[in-house]
């Protein structure tokens, strides 16, 4: 390997991971400004100069929860970036996230010998018992030479089990939560009066996740518009992988934004989420939020089996509450994700008869963004892994 111009692949696998990976490839070339970065990834990791010779599929719902059909599509994936690995050799392997695509991955090329660090490792220490969490780690531990967790609880369950290179660094979003426009411009571009709030409606970017909750976060939002609150209405696109069907399956008069999501997401009064990266993303920019998640009919039968088999509670699936263990921000899950249970809860963030900073429902969850934010770590992390990246590379 040249020093100079190592050649490093990269992969992640899902539109935060490729966020994440784009921002440490960008501090990565600080340090070396002639490797070549190659690997999986969508627009964001192609745009800081990664070379994509596979994008991100619809490969993946909330964490292990997969339909045969999507465990198909994973496995199809895993075989393509063996394949290329193999055949690309790389100097040094990273890889952001995903478990169910990166802990096979990283196991089918082990004989290949190649030096490599998981960034981002999964995120299984609110969700899962001791035990599970243990057998998780240990899985991770055997296909890992370096791991950067950006949570310490994480990093401190490798370090009980022995891991011998794991560093804690904080989380990235701490470095790129930053308004990307200002309210006049996101109004502008939208062409919306600044007379009024907007309250944002943020689908996913998974097909499953659009299919089975899309049409309920629009209806609940129209219904708080029509209850007398003066909003307008703006759908936030992150994937345009999608992006006919949202427009086909948007009433007029609700505005389409797809933009960068750190342009509007600062200028929003309320949101309505999914659950993931995009909760803790409002947590940061302080914009109050209503959680919704439904899964398909046989996720569900299979989630339900798997949990009572684990012997799980599990509480809350926002990362905000799971965080903090205590529900912060309110959940609508599963057959709780009626329009009106929707509209209820967005209801209360945006009451007309409470002035914006008086509103007992937004105080309570802007309170406990104060906490998330101290409890993500000291800003830096971004730097503070590329720093590390680059000495492990170096020193292989």
């Amino acid at each position: 390997m040249s020093r100079q111009s190592p050649n490093i692949f990269i992969s992640a696998g899902e539109i935060s991971g490729d966020l994440h990976a784009a921002e440490l490839v960008k501090a990565l070339k600080n340090h070396m400004p002639h490797a070549r970065f190659f690997g999986m990834g969508d627009s964001a990791m192609a745009d800081a100069g990664v070379e994509l010779l596979s994008t991100i599929r619809d490969h993946s719902a909330i964490g292990m929860w997969q339909s045969v059909r999507e465990l198909t599509r994973v496995r199809r994936t895993i075989r393509n970036l063996t394949a290329i690995v193999k055949t690309q050799r790389p100097d040094y392997i990273v890889v952001v996230d995903c478990e169910a695509i990166h802990v096979p991955l990283l196991r089918a090329v082990q004989d290949l010998n190649i030096p490599n660090c998981y960034y981002i490792s999964p995120q299984i220490w609110w969700t899962r018992n001791r035990h599970d969490q243990h057998q998780i780690a240990t899985r991770v531990m055997t296909v890992t030479d370096h791991i950067l967790a950006i949570f310490k609880a994480e990093a401190d369950v490798y370090t009980h089990l022995g891991h011998p290179s794991v560093q804690y660094i904080g989380h990235p979003l701490l470095d790129m939560a930053h308004a990307t426009q200002s309210k006049a411009d996101a109004y502008a571009l939208l062409g919306l009066s600044l007379d009024r709030p907007i309250i944002g409606v943020f689908p996913g970017s998974r097909w499953q996740e659009i299919k089975s909750t899309y049409s309920h976060l629009i209806q609940a939002a129209q219904a708080v518009v029509q209850r007398g609150v003066s909003a307008h209405i703006v759908v936030v696109l992150r994937s345009a992988k999608y992006a006919d069907y949202i427009r086909k399956n948007t009433p007029d008069g609700i505005h389409i934004y797809t933009g960068d999501s750190y342009g509007i997401i600062p200028h929003l009064t309320a949101s309505l989420v999914l659950s993931g990266t995009v909760t803790l993303e409002h947590a940061l920019f302080q914009v109050p939020m209503v959680v919704a998640y439904r899964f398909g009919p046989l996720i569900t039968l299979f989630i339900r089996l798997w949990l009572r088999v684990k012997l799980i509670q599990l509480r809350w699936v926002s990362l905000p509450n799971l965080m903090l263990q205590q529900p912060v921000v309110p959940e609508c899950l599963q057959r709780q994700a009626t329009v009106s249970n929707l509209a209820h809860e967005l209801y209360q963030l945006c009451n007309p008869q409470y002035p914006v900073e008086q509103n007992p429902y937004r105080q309570r969850q802007l309170h406990g963004f104060q906490t998330i934010k101290a409890y993500m770590g000291p800003a830096g992390a971004v730097n503070r892994a590329a720093g590390l990246l680059a000495s492990w590379i170096n020193a292989s």
